[in-house]
């Protein structure tokens, strides 16, 4: 799993899911650049499950158009997994169930 790099820190406590989304559009957080869930480049892969947003930016588990990058400090916040196993815990998940995140 990756998680937030520096300035973009994975938050940490308890909070629920409050999206799940298959194939998801990635909006920049700074830039709000779209890149739509059919590109190959989109960096949140097949699934979304957000527990997190503050209105503007949100926060969740996701797959990821990078494999290399899981396993590191990489994210802007979120908690990126590999494809198979975002998509097996979104087989699983359901809105309302809580997600406790530790460091």
């Amino acid at each position: 799993m990756a998680i937030g790099q520096e300035g973009w820190e994975t938050p940490t406590g308890t909070f629920e899911v409050m999206q799940m989304i298959q194939d998801p559009i990635w909006i920049h957080p700074m830039t709000d650049e779209r890149i739509g869930a059919d590109d190959p480049n989109n960096p949140l892969g097949d699934h979304w499950i957000g527990f997190w947003s503050d209105g503007r930016n949100s926060i969740g588990f996701h797959g990821t158009s990078n494999p290399d990058s899981v396993g590191a400090a990489t994210s802007h916040g979120c908690l990126r997994m590999f494809n198979p196993d975002i998509e097996e815990l979104f087989a699983i998940v359901q809105p309302g169930m809580r997600v406790i995140v530790m460091r």
